[in-house]
């Protein structure tokens, strides 16, 4: 069994490498699906439907029902990391799809001239970090977090951000978070000659339903007010040309790094308890097969003693068909011989009259 596990795994190439940016978790997360689906099931059904991780437990737990349960500890233990990982997908293609839309939003809506960096990963020495959205305007440089939450939100003085469903439960300090990001351009800009550059943070949620209760110093918007914030600086005074922000677009994106970050999922865990499972049930499942069709001594002893029979029985039947056709071959030479004589007496009286 172990050699099976250890086939399952180095047949599945995703996650190879250590770090991945935001695009990039998102398809290697979708390989990762791909692989499990292929080797789950055969590669002819999982090509022509779209099935999905959610398909692979499914199909799992049916096989450990049918061999006995066998690996019930396996199983439960596979699926709690599976609805960790497709929690952390879903999370993560709601961020892309709430960036989009405060991109677009904030592209048609801005009366502003400003150039436009999305998904800006920058180091600064030790410091690293990535920006959903980076706008540079005549009044400054605004470093936006995109929030696609239908969750209430709390952040408090000290700017923990908290999210609001059964219960609270705290997510990070997006206070601490937003400064950083905050110190990481102004180090950049004061390095290229650009030290007074306006820089503000601005937290935009992309769902107006829900309720935000801020009490940090942190701005916080809904997405059809992001336009006025980006633009609403103190004094809303212009201090960069038009030619300015396109060195300044220029130079922060030349800071832009693929290094990515480390996926919070322990993804080599999960691999090898997804192949463990799935040798365990392959082998029982196998085991099971086989002893459907396992044909027992004594009924192998039956059969050829049946197939002795049978054989004796044709023989006895041979002989009583060779006998009734030999009987019947003689009984029709006597009436033909009776016929004949008749026949023949018939033509000697009429040969006898005519003279």
């Amino acid at each position: 069994m172990k050699e099976r596990v250890n086939q399952i795994i180095s047949s599945m190439k995703s996650f190879e490498k250590d770090t991945y940016d935001q695009n990039e978790l998102i398809d290697e997360i979708f390989c990762l699906e791909r692989e499990m689906v292929n080797i789950a099931f055969n590669s002819e059904h999982s090509s022509s439907a779209k099935l999905k991780i959610i398909d692979v437990e499914n199909h799992l737990e049916y096989l450990n029902n049918e061999c006995g349960e066998v690996a019930n500890e396996q199983l439960a233990e596979f699926k709690n990391e599976s609805r960790n990982l497709c929690n952390y997908l879903r999370a993560a293609l709601s961020g892309r799809k709430g960036e989009n839309r405060a991109y677009h939003n904030l592209r048609h809506s801005l009366t502003d001239d400003g150039i436009f960096i999305r998904n800006l990963q920058v180091r600064d020495g030790s410091l690293l970090t990535e920006i959903d959205m980076l706008v540079i305007t005549g009044k400054g440089v605004s470093i936006i977090e995109v929030k696609n939450t239908k969750k209430n939100i709390f952040i408090d003085r000290e700017g923990n951000y908290y999210r609001n469903s059964e219960y609270q439960r705290l997510e990070y300090n997006i206070a601490k978070k937003m400064s950083l990001r905050e110190e990481i351009i102004k180090g950049i800009l004061e390095n290229e000659g650009y030290p007074d550059v306006p820089i503000q943070s601005i937290i935009v949620f992309t769902d107006d339903s829900i309720e935000i209760h801020n009490d940090s110093d942190v701005r916080t918007c809904f997405l059809g007010q992001l336009s006025y914030f980006v633009e609403d600086f103190e004094d809303r005074k212009t201090v960069l040309a038009n030619d300015s922000l396109d060195d300044l677009g220029e130079i922060l994106y030349s800071y832009r790094t693929s290094e990515g970050f480390p996926i919070d999922f322990d993804i080599d865990s999960y691999k090898m308890h997804f192949a463990t499972l799935m040798a365990i049930l392959e082998e029982s499942n196998n085991n099971r097969v086989a002893d459907k069709v396992v044909i027992e001594p004594e009924f192998v002893e039956f059969a050829e003693e049946s197939c002795r029979i049978d054989e004796h029985e044709k023989e006895i039947d041979i002989m009583e068909s060779l006998k009734e056709i030999l009987l019947s071959r003689y009984t029709w030479g006597v009436i033909g011989g009776i016929l004949g004589a008749i026949g023949g007496a018939v033509l000697s009286n009429r040969g006898s009259g005519s003279r």
